[in-house]
């Protein structure tokens, strides 16, 4: 599987690198949950993770590029229950913590005001998804603190995942070889978390991810021709 995983990822460096194209850097955050079913007891909210990569935008006209990317994308979910039992208060969570290399490719279609992004994507986990329980005990007098780890939640994961990808941002010039973009991506995922037995049903459901990023292109100056017109008459 690793061996897949490395090849694929060498592929698609190896593509982004033919023809006429951009190089730029991201560095960015998720905010990623899982969607579907869920048991009733629990709160869904979103687990809160780093992500940063390499971007390339291929030149097919003066505003429309393919842009391919290879990123470190945390992923995952938190799940709450709070109910009280015997005049204690219990508050119950679970921390899932599933981190993959994630390689976008997307059809970007730049605009006077912003572009658009729309493409697919393909996960794989390069080592092993965790996912943790913390329980809190509240009385009147102290709080009691016991937290674990799922030893058991990664031998059915599924270590790939492939979704959709829809996004939409604004790139303006730093000077004349730089670009800044700022950006915002929706993700949903097609393939459920786990592959066979279900432990824990509230993690059986599909990857949700929204990403806010930010990055720099290298346009060069002799490229910045290649920006639409009417972005070129403006600065």
């Amino acid at each position: 599987m690793k061996r897949v995983a490395t090849i694929i990822v060498g592929l698609v460096l190896s593509i982004s690198l033919l023809g006429q194209g951009f190089t730029g850097f991201v560095l960015g955050s998720n905010m990623a949950t899982l969607t579907g079913d869920s048991t009733s007891l629990n709160k869904r909210s979103p687990r809160f993770g780093f992500y940063a990569g390499i971007i390339r935008d291929l030149y097919i006209d003066q505003s429309t590029y393919i842009q391919y990317g290879i990123f470190y994308s945390q992923q995952g979910a938190i799940f709450k229950t709070e109910y009280y039992y015997q005049g204690l208060f219990y508050r119950n969570l679970k921390i899932l913590k599933v981190d993959y290399i994630h390689i976008p490719v997307v059809w970007k279609q730049n605009w006077d005001w912003a572009y658009t992004e729309l493409g697919g994507y393909v996960n794989f986990i390069p080592g092993t998804a965790k996912a943790v329980w913390r329980q809190e005990i509240h009385s009147a007098e102290s709080i009691d603190t016991l937290e674990g780890v799922y030893n058991s939640f990664g031998r059915d994961i599924r270590y790939y995942d492939l979704g959709l990808v829809f996004g939409i941002g604004y790139q303006f010039k730093v000077n004349e070889a730089f670009d800044m973009f700022f950006g915002i991506r929706y993700k949903p995922g097609f393939m459920k978390l786990y592959k066979g037995y279900v432990p824990y049903p509230e993690f059986s459901s599909k990857n949700q991810v929204f990403t806010f990023s930010v990055g720099l292109i290298n346009i060069g100056k002799a490229n910045r021709h290649r920006l639409t017109p009417r972005r070129v008459r403006r600065r």
